[in-house]
């Protein structure tokens, strides 16, 4: 868990920028800023630092670089990463870490964020890229703090869970329904899932929804409203919704993106 972190306040922002392949220096002397990087899907890379520590990082992992650290970067496979640099009030003193999100999307969103509001370089573009970062932190302690989370605890709500991945598309689903599965309180098995996968158990099976609707659209062989009610949605125009928070494209843009592929 990242205690050193609880009353971390963020006062500066030095960059939050995607970082081209095969850019940026390879030897860096000490660090004038804590940094978060994530790799893209394609990178993979091995830290040297001068006190000995070796850190490795693999594709779509996030990982943490000490403020005064100096280190060597070898690029192992060649990619880009997102990252922000940002400085303290107070000097956090935290090892080196990689870490792999199960919910890789959600806190890359949180990096692409970052940088499309330090592009911008609007009056309250810091103060944006502040909020994403306590995000990052949040999201990091959480993901770490699963690891802790006793089995048998996993192995309450795994009735459930493998109800909802064989009938997510089912629009009755209910966490009333979800919680008696496992013979505990509603409350109690939010907390549990929330813990688990760093999502509600809505999200998770919205994800697991609009996932199913990618497939169906893929195809080309059904429309709009076929995919929606395929997916457990009765109404068209809220499965449009979702789909668009989540992917950028209603299903129709979607749909005629892959035409052109």
């Amino acid at each position: 868990m990242l205690e050193n972190w609880n009353n971390a306040i963020v006062t500066d922002i030095s960059l939050a920028m995607y970082v081209e392949p095969n850019t940026g220096k390879t030897i860096h002397s000490d660090r004038p800023f804590y940094g978060f990087v994530i790799n893209a899907s394609t990178t993979e890379t091995t830290f040297h630092f001068s006190d000995g520590t070796v850190l490795h990082t693999h594709p779509n992992e996030l990982y943490y670089l000490p403020k005064n650290s100096s280190y060597v970067v070898e690029k192992i496979v060649s990619g880009g990463c997102w990252a922000i640099n940002f400085d303290l009030l107070e000097n956090v003193f935290e090892k080196p870490f990689s870490l792999k999100f199960r919910n890789h999307e959600a806190i890359l969103k949180t990096f692409k964020d970052a940088v499309t509001a330090w592009e911008e370089q609007k009056s309250m573009d810091k103060a944006i890229i502040r909020r994403c970062v306590y995000d990052i932190i949040e999201k990091t302690d959480r993901e770490i703090r699963h690891t802790y989370i006793p089995s048998k605890k996993q192995l309450l709500i795994r009735p459930a869970v493998d109800f909802i991945n064989q009938n997510f598309t089912n629009n009755a689903l209910s966490v009333n329904q979800m919680a008696k599965l496992c013979g505990i309180t509603d409350a109690y098995f939010r907390r549990i899932f929330m813990d688990t996968y760093s999502l509600s158990p809505k999200e998770y099976i919205i994800n697991l929804r609009i996932g199913y609707a990618k497939q169906l659209l893929k195809t080309q062989e059904f429309s709009v409203t076929e995919v929606a009610l395929m997916c457990g949605y009765y109404e068209p125009s809220h499965f449009s919704r979702e789909f668009k928070k989540r992917l950028g494209l209603s299903p129709n843009e979607y749909s005629k993106s892959l035409g052109s592929e």
